[in-house]
């Protein structure tokens, strides 16, 4: 019994593997991407993610800091967000405004997984890539 539950599994995971879905990465770390929308006269949105996993597998929340700018004038947003990633899609959704400079309003992201330090997002008629630049979990940032 035990050999068929191994065999099983095996071919499960192999199973994923060949179908381009791998096992679900952890998500934990800081991840950067720019959503800058000129047609839309945005010139550069740089949005730095802090993520946590979460308790079951998927699952992670964390921060989000979002520096705009938009007819030369600059605007800034820190909010926090839940998310979850599964089957190589990443969804994250904002939950409440921390701070905000300037009229802009937090929106949710999906992109999917390409590899364990990318996600690739459409957003404005192109794709955008956000980047782990650490997988590290966040430090609390302190009050300046």
């Amino acid at each position: 019994m035990k050999g068929l539950v191994a065999v099983v599994v095996g071919l499960a995971i192999s199973g994923c593997t060949a179908l381009g879905i791998a096992p679900e990465t952890p998500m934990q770390g800081t991840w950067t991407g720019n959503m800058g929308c000129e047609s839309n006269g945005i010139e550069s949105q740089d949005i730095t993610f802090r993520f946590l996993d979460g308790s079951y597998n998927g699952s992670f929340y964390g921060t989000a800091e979002n520096n705009i700018i938009e007819g030369g004038r600059r605007g800034w947003m820190r909010y926090t967000v839940e998310g979850a990633s599964l089957f190589g899609q990443v969804t994250i959704k904002p939950k409440e405004l921390l701070e905000r400079k300037g009229n802009y309003y937090a929106m949710a992201l999906t992109a999917r997984k390409s590899g364990p330090d990318k996600l690739i997002a459409p957003f404005c008629g192109k794709d955008i890539v956000f980047s782990r630049i650490s997988a590290e979990p966040p430090v609390k940032k302190t009050q300046n």
